[in-house]
């Protein structure tokens, strides 16, 4: 047993190695790429909560982690010492989350997050398994909670099933097909900067300034092209359009 387990302790270190061998580089590159700002240390993993104490981010997570936190945690001292040993990784990166900015924009740190909350829900079902196995009182009781687990859930969903978002209208289709086929594929156009205009997504050509919400959580410094944007709209200054080509 001993042996089994210094085993599976040298798979996580060489899993770690590989993942530091591959990552490393790419974070380097990364920052000489974009502003300085885009890594860094922030408190509470929500700018909001940056000037915040300890107790306002516990509160933070209670009120948006809700009963599910509450069940994960009873779960961790149900949970044999094995899986709270592969829990380990996993709420340490929830750790981290609330130390350190992945990237400029709060919410695109869901993406690392999504793993300790997976691991937390699995800490929650060992908790309801439990309690199903005891009495009467307490199968009612864990499916109170399990509905109250979520509620949230479903009530976002029921939303959704009344809205019908439209991505792409016929008529963008239709004016993207015009600009394929009559205008050249290296031509540059002077758009609206929404994240699914039809002349770069649709009709493939380059524009003088995207999206920039993609921009910005890039890191990427597009305040001059904004800066022309701006003065192309208000001015009509042709020196501006012959700078890009537009």
């Amino acid at each position: 047993k001993i042996f089994e387990e210094r085993k599976i302790r040298r798979g996580w270190v060489f899993a770690a190695l590989i993942i530091l061998v591959l990552s490393v580089p790419q974070i380097l590159w990364i920052r000489q790429q974009t502003d300085p700002s885009f890594f860094g240390y922030q408190w509470g993993w929500m700018h909001q909560n940056s000037d915040k104490g300890v107790l306002d981010v516990a509160v933070f997570w209670v009120k948006n982690l809700g009963v599910p936190l509450f069940l994960a945690a009873i779960g961790w001292f149900l949970a044999e010492k094995k899986a709270r040993r592969f829990a380990v990784p996993f709420l340490l990166l929830f750790v981290l989350c609330n130390f350190v900015r992945f990237q400029p924009q709060d919410w695109d740190t869901i993406k690392v997050l999504v793993h300790p909350f997976f691991i937390g829900c699995a800490l929650a079902g060992i908790t309801i398994a439990n309690m199903w196995k005891r009495n009467a009182t307490f199968k009612v009781l864990a499916a109170v909670l399990i509905a109250a687990s979520v509620l949230s859930g479903v009530l976002t969903m029921v939303w959704w099933l009344g809205d019908h978002p439209v991505l792409y209208p016929s008529r963008d289709l239709t004016v993207a097909e015009w600009v394929k086929q009559n205008t050249p594929a290296d031509s540059l156009f002077l758009t609206g900067d929404a994240h699914n205009h039809l002349v770069p997504t649709l009709a493939g050509r380059r524009v003088v300034l995207g999206y920039r919400g993609w921009l910005w959580t890039h890191g990427l410094d597009y305040s001059q092209q904004e800066r022309d944007v701006n003065g192309m709209y208000r001015t009509a200054d042709c020196a501006l359009f012959k700078k890009y080509g537009v």
